[in-house]
């Protein structure tokens, strides 16, 4: 979470760092795919790197966040994660690198939502 404590003072640049890692996980994990010879090797972590920065960029709107906060955006993901809800479960079965990092920018995105809605209303 170092990145989103260094990045947390505009939203734009943890923006651009949510691009840039999914960009560059999108091709990490089709090369290592091929290199491994199997599909969404463990040794790909990236993509839970792009999910969980998805999961605290509704922090980034917020100026009372706490370290709990992030906890939760943590525990959010995760949990979303290992779920896969609907679409989550279907893009995983993509090929290559798409398959890798789709799921788990999905499950950042519904962590996301909730993070908003506590911060907003709790």
């Amino acid at each position: 979470m170092g990145i989103f404590l260094l990045l947390n003072r505009t939203a734009a640049g943890l923006v651009l760092a949510i691009v840039a890692v999914t960009f560059a996980g999108i091709w990490a994990g089709s090369r290592t795919e091929e290199l491994a010879g199997r599909k969404d090797p463990g040794k790909v972590v990236v993509d839970e790197v792009a999910g969980q920065l998805i999961a605290t960029l509704p922090l980034a709107f917020f100026a009372n966040w706490s370290i709990a906060a992030v906890m939760v955006s943590f525990v959010l993901f995760r949990f979303f994660d290992i779920v896969k809800p609907y679409p989550a479960n279907r893009l995983q079965d993509l090929k290559g690198g798409a398959g890798i990092m789709f799921d788990d920018l999905v499950a950042g995105v519904y962590a996301a939502v909730l993070v908003t809605i506590f911060m907003r209303f709790f």
